[in-house]
């Protein structure tokens, strides 16, 4: 299991429906770590390809890994017996097919929205190309029993347009946030030659969508401006996975062009229970998402990390975050930048205005009530094949009880 947004996700979504009383067969690309869960059989597809990761987005590799995906998938539903199949993101195509061979219902899972990842690549953003994929999937969705998604954006979608029931379940804080290590923070300043500086944190994947390059010259704008005390802050970009070993190359060297070498610390992706700590020793916590309409895992970490966060204009970030928890602005360098420094200013009415967004921003999150949401989501996307949502109520409401 690769330690980023969507893998941590199936891993919750997976643990979720354990719990609603099933037991899972969960079948993977033949990469990443194997994960021991109770009630969950994971099976992988053949290892043709010499492949050890897989990018973000669309890609031929994606494409033969998914082939082979299927013909497992396949043959799994002709030797075992189902009472549904679960496709995520692409997989809801291979779900739709092998479910009417089992004779089972299947469920979406949404991720993302598909056809804007397409637009945004320029490699699949063809009219012909998101015409085709546009019929395939409006064909995929209306012959499903329900549709999860991650925010309330695609679920009005779905509903609106193809009036299948769809449901949101929000992504989950990591847990690690809320674990912090004190000693452990001040090592890692010390490891990255973070001391005695302030520090803006982004955290999460290379891919262009996410507006790493946008926050580097937002950064490099920011450290030459007109603030002296600017000089002080320090970038740390913590990500980049294997395949995005080139990506973060072409930022290192932006930085070197900028002139911000000795400001930006690039770290690659760390496991996600050692993300708590790296939060922690951040002063302020940024997502330059350029595009999107789901709303990234690393927000609702944030909130819980008690962090100012600085965020665009978006609807990927709208849906939870406002002006008053949070410091948004226009995916613009000068917007950004003014952003950036926000902050750390030291003016009454501006140190005033950090510490009410921080405690706002606080508030969002009932951790109690959003495990509760995430699950009532999943058992009403499940109850066409018996899940109660009644029952996930009382389970909360007695552990509630046995907690107090």
């Amino acid at each position: 299991m690769a330690h980023r947004g969507s893998p941590l996700r199936v891993k919750a979504t997976v643990e979720t429906v354990v719990q609603l009383g099933y037991e899972v067969d969960l079948l993977a690309y033949p990469l990443g770590e194997d994960i021991d869960m109770p009630e969950v059989t994971l099976f992988r597809a053949p290892a043709l390809l010499p492949v050890r990761s897989v990018k973000i987005g669309a890609s031929l590799t994606k494409v033969v890994l998914d082939l082979l995906l299927f013909l497992k998938a396949f043959a799994l539903v002709v030797r075992r017996r189902y009472v549904a199949v679960h496709g995520i993101e692409e997989a809801a195509f291979i779900a739709a097919i092998v479910a009417r061979v089992a004779r089972v219902p299947y469920f979406v899972d949404m991720h993302s929205s598909m056809v804007e990842q397409l637009r945004a690549q320029p490699s699949t953003n063809r009219p012909w190309l998101l015409n085709a994929f546009g019929k395939l999937f409006a064909r995929c969705v209306r012959g499903a029993s329900g549709v999860l998604t991650v925010c309330d954006e695609l679920t009005n979608e779905i509903r609106g347009s193809f009036k299948t029931p769809a449901f949101t379940a929000m992504d989950l804080p990591l847990d690690a946030c809320r674990n912090v290590s004190d000693a452990q923070v001040q090592e890692l300043r010390k490891e990255l030659g973070l001391e005695n500086r302030r520090v803006l944190l982004y955290a999460g994947n290379l891919a262009s969508y996410q507006g790493v390059e946008l926050l580097i010259r937002a950064f490099a704008h920011l450290i030459k401006g007109s603030a002296p005390a600017a000089a002080s802050l320090s970038l740390l970009v913590l990500g980049g996975a294997i395949e995005e070993e080139k990506t973060r190359r072409e930022y290192v060297a932006l930085a070197e062009e900028l002139g911000v070498t000795a400001s930006v610390v690039f770290r690659r992706a760390v496991p996600s229970a050692e993300t708590g700590n790296y939060l922690a020793l951040a002063d302020v916590l940024v997502s330059p998402r350029l595009t999107g309409s789901n709303t990234p895992l690393k927000i609702y970490s944030y909130l819980v990390a008690r962090r100012p966060i600085v965020a665009t204009r978006i609807s990927s970030h709208t849906q939870v975050l406002t002006d008053d928890c949070a410091y948004l602005c226009e995916p613009e360098v000068a917007a950004l930048a003014q952003a950036l420094w926000r902050p750390f200013e030291n003016s009454p009415e501006a140190m005033q205005e950090r510490e009410a967004k921080v405690s706002r921003a606080s508030r969002i999150i009932d951790l109690r009530q959003w495990h509760l949401a995430f699950h009532k989501a999943i058992a009403s996307l499940y109850t066409p094949v018996g899940a109660s949502v009644e029952l996930v109520e009382e389970r909360f409401s007695l552990n509630a009880s046995v907690n107090s």
